[in-house]
């Protein structure tokens, strides 16, 4: 095996190599490099190729946060929830709908 400095196909180490697409096993300095080598790389390139894709397939989505104000499970994704610069924080809509004050929540509702 070659190492990661190397090109897969031909050995000659170079700054400008370009990982396989599929493994990212090996790298290569060209696409007739890649062609040549391709026969002795199929079997371990699907392994790797298979083995990331159940990976990301199986990934766990991520911990839920709370907002540190009403301390109830935010949505996964941004819809909603406002960044607090003072902080660095997000908190939800409803949360930041009560801090505003009564003058904005009325121009907020119209």
């Amino acid at each position: 095996m070659t190492s990661l400095d190397s090109c897969a196909g031909c050995g000659k180490a170079n700054s400008g190599l370009k990982a396989c697409k599929a493994c990212e096993l090996v790298k290569y300095c060209n696409v007739d490099c890649q062609v040549a080598h391709r026969s002795k790389h199929k079997k371990a390139c699907r392994e790797k190729a298979a083995e990331l894709f159940d990976m990301k397939l199986f990934e766990q989505p991520p911990e839920r946060e709370d907002c540190p104000v009403c301390m109830l499970p935010m949505q996964y994704d941004d819809q909603g929830l406002i960044f607090m610069t003072c902080c660095g924080k997000m908190i939800c809509d409803g949360c930041f709908f009560m801090m505003c004050g009564s003058t904005t929540r009325r121009l907020l509702i119209r």
